[in-house]
């Protein structure tokens, strides 16, 4: 039995990629055309839909499988394997979506102990994905009526969490580098076209 992610999440960031580099490389592309140096920006752009591609072609890719003996999550980088006679028990959960009422579902499968062996987050999978990977798995389900809030959730399942989840440093830290990443990377290419920048400039 296999599942996927939403299919949602794939769609809405080719809309995204389109709706931003559309007229962000059409502006390029007409600033370039006057400096001869249009060849620059193409392969900036090519470098820009190779990497759109690679995103794409990873979640397509990604998947939850039950076979007789293994439960396997592809991840968008990392594939996590378990051992079917390692799952005692399943816990679906919701919790809120930051910033919004909207509730999320949780799935983890957990081994004897109560240690968490494998999360499904509702932000990529759905619920009817999660039940079906429980009724094939066929371990004791708990189900939490009740929604919390993603601290209370790591508090109550402390070993569910990924590395960079709970950490506000690491979303700011994030939001940083991504913003001066952007700025050296626009700024390289508008000197590499010819075209006076932040970077380019001398007192």
């Amino acid at each position: 039995m296999r599942v996927t992610p939403r299919e949602s999440l794939a769609h809405t960031g080719l809309i995204a990629s389109l709706v931003g580099g559309i007229p962000l490389f059409g502006v390029l592309y007409w600033l370039s055309a006057s400096q001869g140096s249009w060849r620059r920006v193409l392969a900036v752009h090519v470098v820009a839909v190779a990497v759109v591609a690679f995103g794409w072609i990873r979640h397509r890719g990604a998947f939850a499988e039950v076979t007789a003996t293994r439960v396997i999550k592809q991840a968008f980088f990392r594939r996590h394997v378990i051992d079917r006679d390692r799952i005692a028990s399943a816990l679906i959960g919701h919790t809120w979506r930051p910033g919004s009422s909207e509730a999320v579902p949780q799935l983890l499968l957990r081994d004897a102990d109560d240690r968490t062996l494998l999360r499904l987050r509702g932000t990529f999978w759905t619920l009817t994905s999660m039940e079906s990977l429980v009724d094939a798995v066929r371990v004791p389900v708990t189900v939490d009526p009740e929604t919390i809030s993603l601290r209370e959730f790591y508090e109550a399942h402390p070993d569910s969490a990924y590395w960079y989840e709970g950490r506000p440093w690491v979303s700011v830290l994030g939001i940083a580098v991504a913003f001066a990443g952007a700025f050296v990377i626009m700024s390289w290419i508008m000197f590499a076209i010819g075209v006076p920048s932040t970077l380019s400039l001398t007192p």
